[in-house]
């Protein structure tokens, strides 16, 4: 599901703890403002986007990865989180391959045309452990760590949102499968089997997000409350 983000970007997470509660953090141009009060940020890091067409060099990204744990030292989710600047003068074209497809929901939010991305995909039940170890080294590094009682199941979240001068921003979330939602994200939608439609309501709340944050000169980007307990 993640490696079209690993492919464009190919960034290197570097481990940094820190202790961030109910806070924003910095992530390039965005400001990420977080509701819940455990979010901790726990790697950050930096690298280049090539890119070409009536220009071409590379493009500065951001990454940061922060981690949120329950009372009984569990984990609850954990979010990645990159952004690019964009460079003016060029015209970059992205991807146009957001569909669905075996145990993944997509959902293609562009305004009718192929210019840029706005590409929302939800994850049926997936392995958590495999996910973190693949797409957020560093959470993994933490929860090894702290030796945090890692569910083996969860959904993975990913959303990407893109304009044509290369400006970027992608978040992915992965939730563990026994978390309660907030009521707010329970809205009922016809999707495939093995598809939550609370999983999805809450991506579709961070992809609003991700799109105003695209679109701003602030660059915030409020991530939904996610219910830090157990069903």
């Amino acid at each position: 599901m993640t490696c079209l983000l690993a492919s464009l970007l190919g960034v290197a997470l570097l481990a940094t703890a820190s202790n961030g509660l109910a806070a924003d953090f910095d992530v390039g141009r965005v400001t990420l403002r977080v509701a819940d009060e455990r979010w901790t940020s726990v790697g950050t890091g930096t690298d280049e986007l090539p890119f070409s067409g009536n220009a071409s060099g590379t493009i500065a990204v951001a990454k940061r990865s922060l981690l949120l744990f329950d009372d009984g030292n569990r984990f609850r989710a954990a979010l990645v989180v990159s952004a690019t600047r964009g460079v003016p003068t060029t015209d970059l074209q992205w991807p146009d391959d957001c569909r669905s497809q075996d145990e993944v929901y997509a959902v293609d939010a562009r305004p009718g045309t192929a210019e840029g991305r706005d590409c929302l995909r939800v994850s049926g039940l997936a392995s958590i452990e495999r996910s973190l170890a693949t797409d957020a080294p560093a959470v993994a590094a933490t929860l090894a760590g702290r030796r945090a009682v890692i569910p083996t199941e969860g959904y993975v979240v990913l959303t990407e949102v893109a304009l044509g001068n290369g400006t970027f921003v992608a978040v992915e979330a992965l939730i563990a499968a026994d978390v309660e939602l907030p009521a707010e994200s329970r809205r009922q939608q016809s999707l495939p089997a093995g598809i939550r439609a609370e999983v999805v309501a809450w991506g579709q709340q961070l992809a609003e997000a991700a799109r105003a944050s695209v679109h701003s000169l602030s660059g915030l980007l409020a991530v939904p409350a996610v219910t830090a307990k157990a069903r």
